[in-house]
């Protein structure tokens, strides 16, 4: 066909878009570039989970009952979770690597208190099957003994004295 035939029907209407094409085509190349660009809905993690259990460090028995936020405590067997908490966002597939991170007090009456921290890269997100070992008060508190885990680590933790 030649050129002069093309341009002729072109401006006929072979070639023209109804508003619903138009617009439906406009989507399509906004989402390819998009998408292209590197934006896509991700979900992140921005506290990591902690999963494990607490035992006494002498006796090496579950310690059941330790309050690690205002709805989780262990149970019979020592064990707890704290869930990783999550938000929708925007991001690249691959995402970047940054670090994450969760702190937590472990306070039970006839116990040394201990302040524990995790700290993971968001893309393994959690600290599991960790195992805290608590010292009874009167004995020596060593935070390099309270944790058996690399990404959570326990150190003493003495509350400030109210004074009057």
């Amino acid at each position: 066909m030649p050129l002069q035939e093309v341009s002729k029907n072109f401006r006929n209407g072979f070639g023209k878009r109804t508003k619903m094409k138009q617009s439906l085509c406009t989507s399509i190349y906004i989402g390819t570039a998009l998408f292209l660009s590197g934006c896509v809905p991700k979900v992140h993690t921005t506290v990591p989970a902690i999963e494990g259990k607490i035992i006494d460090k002498d006796t090496k028995a579950p310690i059941e009952g330790i309050v690690l936020s205002k709805n989780i405590q262990t149970d019979i067997k020592g064990h707890f979770i704290l869930p990783a908490k999550t938000e929708l966002g925007i991001g690249t597939p691959m995402g970047g690597l940054w670090y994450i991170s969760r702190s937590f007090i472990i306070r039970k009456e006839g116990y040394h208190s201990l302040r524990c921290i995790c700290e993971v890269l968001n893309n393994n997100a959690d600290c599991t099957d960790v195992v805290i070992s608590m010292s009874k008060e009167g004995s020596s508190c060593n935070p390099n003994h309270n944790i058996q885990s690399s990404m959570l680590q326990c150190t003493p933790f003495l509350p400030k004295m109210q004074t009057l």
